[in-house]
């Protein structure tokens, strides 16, 4: 191996790394706010109606800290390790403008829909029962609080989620000359990301066929942002298929 790529890799390496870091210490400082305030605002509540034991955090309290917590890894990582140029902005935003942009990604959000569709029909058929381990806290949270959970799924999480697997981690490699291997990192990394072997993967079928699910999510997010060169069109692609899945639930 030469030593030209040899030094990619280990740049590669050491910035992931970096980012790692970065994002964990930025995550952990905002769920350790958003523990304080719910202690805080709970032990007042406590207090007023005689010192009743605190409960657990419920699924509002979790949807709401994991919105905190993956969005200041998100901005953390997005301003201060992979800051956009003004030439990047520029022609993301152009490229946003186009209606070939909105047209590609409402195509692969439908693509993706009828495979994801088709793959739970074939796991059905083989009797695996396929559920993502956070299933049962979006069920709560669309009783309790229906609207919250739309915007959490179709506006916040598409955006975050997007940043760091598509800008930060399929970017790096992209911007590396690897754009084939960063899709299959950032796609395998999204799957790991979302618990396919969670508490709702009925044996280690169930948990491969999710892991698949969501390994082809993210590599239909990765092309299409590689397609339409802006991000935007990979948010776009991701809030249509989340909303098609709240349809569904």
């Amino acid at each position: 191996m030469s030593e030209r790529p040899v030094a990619r890799a280990s740049g590669l390496a050491v910035a992931f790394a970096l980012d790692f870091a970065v994002a964990c210490a930025l995550a952990l400082a905002a769920l350790m706010l958003c523990g304080f305030a719910w202690a805080a605002t709970h032990d007042l509540g406590s207090a007023a109606k005689g010192g009743q034991r605190l409960a657990m955090p419920g699924p509002l309290a979790e949807v709401l800290s994991t919105v905190a917590a993956l969005g200041a890894a998100a901005a953390g990582l997005l301003f201060w390790r992979c800051r956009p140029t003004p030439e990047e902005w520029r022609r993301s935003f152009a490229a946003a403008r186009r209606p070939a942009t909105w047209g590609t990604s409402a195509l692969a959000a439908a693509i993706l829909g009828v495979a994801v569709i088709a793959i739970g029909a074939v796991a059905s058929g083989l009797g695996l029962q396929v559920e993502p381990g956070n299933d049962a806290t979006l069920r709560a949270l669309q009783r309790a609080h229906p609207a919250l959970l739309w915007a959490f799924a179709v506006c916040f999480a598409p955006v975050y989620e997007e940043v760091l697997f598509r800008r930060v981690v399929y970017g790096r490699f992209e911007r590396a000359g690897l754009p084939r291997t960063g899709l299959a990192v950032s796609a395998a990394l999204f799957a790991f990301a979302h618990g396919a072997s969670g508490p709702g993967a009925a044996g280690a079928g169930a948990g491969l066929v999710l892991w698949l699910v969501y390994a082809i999510m993210g590599a239909t997010f990765a092309l299409v942002y590689r397609r339409c060169g802006t991000l935007w069109a990979a948010i776009l692609t991701h809030a249509l298929h989340n909303a098609a899945s709240l349809l569904l639930l």
